[in-house]
């Protein structure tokens, strides 16, 4: 996408899971006769993968999320999760800049709060690193490509757990 001005200019695709009703609502109030943005009302598993594999960034803004796959699949195809940090979502994404997480484990951009001002923060700070840190960025692709989100780990995990000493 061009721009016509000096400032900062991203291309995005905006993909809603969400329920039927809210999603044309959302349609028709918001993106009526928009000429930048296009919203399907509909399920389809082939679109998924292809906006998955384009991506470069996974925003994840969730209030409650249990499991939190979606961010999952978009490490799977190299998309860089942008995560409110809940749920699944925090037992997954730890922070790129958090100095408590050893680097190995830092692969993406998590927000605490559930406003306006945190999502944007980590939006931010995920497009900086993307537009000023190419290489860095690219290292990161490939580490959350390689993830390993089986159950293999985790049953591992569990055995020891429960294992007598």
């Amino acid at each position: 996408m061009t721009s016509d001005t000096d400032g900062p200019c991203a291309s995005f695709f905006l993909f809603l899971f969400c329920l039927g009703c809210l999603c044309v609502c959302f349609h028709c109030i918001q993106f009526k006769d928009h000429p930048d943005v296009k919203l399907m009302v509909t399920y389809s598993e082939a679109l998924s993968h292809f906006l998955f594999a384009a991506a470069d960034i996974v925003l994840v803004p969730s209030i409650f999320e249990p499991c939190g796959l979606t961010q999952m699949i978009g490490m799977r195809y190299g998309a860089v999760p942008v995560v409110r940090q809940t749920g699944g979502l925090a037992d997954t994404v730890k922070d790129v800049d958090d100095d408590n997480i050893s680097g190995d484990k830092q692969n993406g951009f998590v927000f605490a709060g559930a406003d306006e001002g945190s999502l944007n923060g980590a939006l931010d700070r995920a497009i900086k690193y993307h537009k000023e840190r190419a290489s860095w960025w690219d290292a990161l692709c490939s580490k959350i490509m390689r993830m390993d989100w089986s159950w293999q780990s985790s049953a591992e995990q569990y055995i020891d757990l429960y294992r007598i000493k």
